[in-house]
């Protein structure tokens, strides 16, 4: 009932739709966008409650075979990277023309590494525990040129998804929800990390978003609520205020 609410909110609220929302990107927005919505569908593809629709959003993110063309059907990871790799996505988006050329030029992903990583989600037959999937996100995040430190300590938990404990999980889910609530709230695939967080009690409480400059370096006391694990919440204050560095 929950996943048929979300998949009728998403046909409704598409991000890349809203010309307003882009306007405000750079290309190093989107870059950030495209690096941390590719990770999402990573957790989304591997968790039992949602893996079809990670199978689902894959086939209709790679539905082309390439991101050579604007397509008005196609996901936001796909416009995302339509974006990133073609000059004409820069009529959709804000920044300076010097500075998104300057930001594209870092930009070099190897198309049949994201071929492979959506093509076999599609298919659901990706191996969520395969070498590749260090390789592949390493990589992402190097050829989108990921400067935030953060991000970057999200990928490192990430790719090893199938293996990361409850606070790890939990660390991950709460430091991408301050990044989507933030930044990016209309993204096709937050409202399954949202039910995620509601239905694993993946999210910590009253942790402070770095996302915003009143939030940035500061975490909440008591972050965390693990019956009689203050311990626990201890440390998860302690990681989160590293993300937020």
């Amino acid at each position: 009932m929950e996943l048929s609410f979300i998949n009728k909110e998403i046909t409704e609220a598409r991000m890349f739709r809203n010309r307003a929302i882009l306007r405000k990107l750079s290309i190093e927005d989107v870059a950030n966008f495209a690096f941390l919505n590719t990770l999402l569908l990573f957790i989304v593809y591997s968790e039992n409650d949602t893996g079809l629709a990670g199978v689902d959003y894959a086939e209709k993110t790679i539905r082309y075979n390439s991101f050579d063309h604007y397509r008005v059907s196609g996901s936001d990871l796909y416009i995302a990277y339509y974006i990133l790799f073609n000059t004409a996505g820069d009529e959709l988006i804000g920044g300076t023309p010097e500075g998104n050329a300057l930001a594209r030029s870092r930009i070099n992903v190897p198309m049949y590494m994201l071929r492979k990583m959506f093509k076999e989600m599609a298919n659901d037959s990706l191996r969520i525990d395969s070498a590749f999937i260090q390789r592949f996100f390493l990589m992402l995040e190097k050829k989108l040129n990921i400067k935030t430190s953060n991000y970057k300590s999200i990928r490192r938990l990430v790719q090893n998804w199938h293996k990361a404990s409850t606070p790890e999980k939990q660390l991950v889910v709460t430091r991408m929800s301050m990044y989507f609530r933030t930044n990016a709230r209309l993204a096709e695939l937050f409202p399954y990390l949202e039910m995620l967080a509601r239905k694993r009690n993946w999210n910590i409480d009253n942790a402070n978003n770095p996302e915003t400059k009143s939030g940035m370096k500061k975490i909440a006391k008591g972050a965390l609520r693990l019956a009689g694990a203050a311990t626990a919440g201890y440390y998860l204050g302690k990681q989160i205020g590293k993300l937020a560095k």
